[in-house]
């Protein structure tokens, strides 16, 4: 996403704006990058981590139907036409679906509680995500894992995993089994401290 960055007090954000790095406390993610603010996200953001600097775009502000351009305050309505605009609003669409997945793993961890019916549900959700090959594809180039190597990175693998699935004619059963296994196959990293995960070798 083109755009120059600055940086913000908690005080400071605004719905819209549309953060340049993703927001992390004790290894959760509060809020991805390329994703825009919503009020919830700005009061989760206060309440979590109040005295931390925010890195959002300057020239990019999203609202529910309008879009302000390079700073101004001028606004036009906000209608997807460029193959690009559909892969930022792919990659919100996965923001929410890898905080979703954040939610499960965290009652997993926490609270011991394997509900295999939540993420099998949760899968065919993200089956229903990889119908427009092309957006997908995009968006996996452009965007990555982002910051997060576990919920990000699962949701990725799962949707290139069906994807290939697809290319080579697996079976319904199959490709949902494949999907599946796909999400959970790094799950134990969630038990692993963030600062090992995210370290950088000499």
């Amino acid at each position: 996403m083109d755009g120059n960055i600055k940086i913000l007090t908690c005080n400071e954000l605004t719905p819209g704006m549309v953060l340049a790095k993703s927001i992390l406390k004790d290894g959760n993610v509060l809020a991805y990058r390329n994703s825009p603010l919503k009020e919830k996200d700005i009061l989760t953001i206060k309440k979590e981590i109040p005295n931390e600097t925010i890195f959002v775009y300057d020239s990019i502000i999203y609202s529910d139907e309008k879009v302000a351009v390079n700073g101004s305050s001028k606004v036009k309505p906000f209608i997807p036409k460029t193959l690009k605009e559909q892969v930022q609003n792919l990659e919100q669409k996965y923001n929410e679906l890898s905080m979703a997945l954040n939610s499960i793993f965290y009652k997993l961890k926490i609270f011991q509680n394997s509900n295999i019916k939540e993420i099998r549900e949760f899968s065919n959700v993200l089956i229903s995500q990889t119908k427009d090959t092309n957006t997908l594809i995009q968006d996996l180039v452009f965007f990555g894992s982002s910051d997060d190597p576990i919920y990000r990175h699962g949701i990725n693998v799962a949707l290139l995993s069906n994807l290939l699935g697809n290319w080579i004619g697996l079976r319904e059963e199959q490709l949902n089994l494949l999907t599946f296994s796909a999400l959970l196959h790094d799950i134990g990293k969630a038990r692993i401290n963030k600062e090992i995960l995210t370290k950088k070798l000499p």
